[in-house]
């Protein structure tokens, strides 16, 4: 990310992405995402929620029996999404990291992209890094 959206996504607007963002029927997405994981890898259960925010879709997906790990390159998004899953009792392995660098020792069964992250992809060969580096997970 530049230093402009760096910065756009900590602090301030971290506090008041989740009012910003109210009108998303986070259930609807994550519904759907669950139905096409089991739909195409029937029993997957480890699964990469791949630019987080504050960790609804994640949180979802907790409920729904997976076992997440959710990154973001904003540590505030982070500990927002941290302290929300704790409130719900759900255990998410929320990790900093900005999703063009993925770097994992762990393997995942599926995994998701939801919202406006691809904006930042800005090429062919940053698109087709990106596919490479999450087909290897």
């Amino acid at each position: 990310m530049n230093s402009f959206s760096e910065s756009l996504f900590t602090g301030k607007l971290a506090r008041y992405y989740d009012l910003m963002h109210q009108h998303r029927d986070y259930s609807r997405k994550s519904r759907f995402v669950d139905q096409l994981v089991q739909k195409t890898w029937s029993g997957a259960k480890r699964i990469l929620d791949i630019s987080c925010g504050t960790g609804e879709h994640a949180m979802r997906m907790a409920e729904a029996g997976y076992q997440v790990t959710a990154i973001d390159a904003s540590p505030d998004m982070l500990d927002i999404a941290q302290k929300k899953a704790e409130l719900k009792g759900l255990s998410i392995c929320f990790k900093c990291q900005d999703f063009r660098d993925l770097d994992f020792e762990e393997e995942f069964e599926a995994a998701y992209c939801l919202g406006y992250t691809f904006l930042y992809i800005r090429t062919y060969a940053e698109v087709g890094a990106f596919f490479d580096k999450i087909h290897r997970r």
